[in-house]
């Protein structure tokens, strides 16, 4: 291989490895998101907000979804005796029907907690995007219901 070829392969594989180790960089070193966090830069930008509004949008968000990651550890707990079937076939015990109705009351009370959370972030947000923003979430929400089944 004559000295131009080499200098021009050698040239080639540094910039190659340059742009792996920058990528790389980037990529491994960046600041991981928490997984609550995700979609709030979207609605920064969409909504045109300000750094003070979005960390007040950010810290309403961090706060519902540690009140909201209580009561679905109590659902999960809830649902999970519902899974199987009743100990006596054909009829239903007490303990089930209270569970029931626990649960229930519990997602009554989970869709208040939503309700309310997005009340609160549409009342941040500039003139004119709180009730847009209300409307896009509660067909999201409806949408939900129907997927899943669940009465309003």
């Amino acid at each position: 291989m004559n000295l131009p070829a080499r200098l021009l392969s050698a040239l080639t594989l540094t910039t190659v490895l340059f742009t792996a180790g920058v990528w790389g960089g980037r990529t491994f070193a960046a600041p991981k998101t928490a997984p609550n966090d995700l979609g709030l830069g979207w609605l920064k930008e969409y909504y045109h907000l300000d750094d003070p509004t979005f960390s007040q949008v950010a810290e309403l968000h961090r706060s519902y979804f540690a009140r909201c990651g209580t009561l679905c550890r109590r659902l999960t707990e809830t649902s999970r005796p519902l899974q199987w079937p009743p100990p006596h076939r054909g009829r239903d015990t007490t303990d089930r029907e209270a569970l029931r109705l626990e649960q229930r009351e519990l997602c009554t009370e989970c869709e208040r907690r939503t309700q309310e959370h997005l009340h609160r972030v549409a009342a941040l947000l500039p003139e004119g995007q709180g009730p847009l923003f209300l409307s896009e979430f509660t067909r999201i929400l409806e949408a939900q219901r129907r997927r899943l089944g669940v009465a309003p």
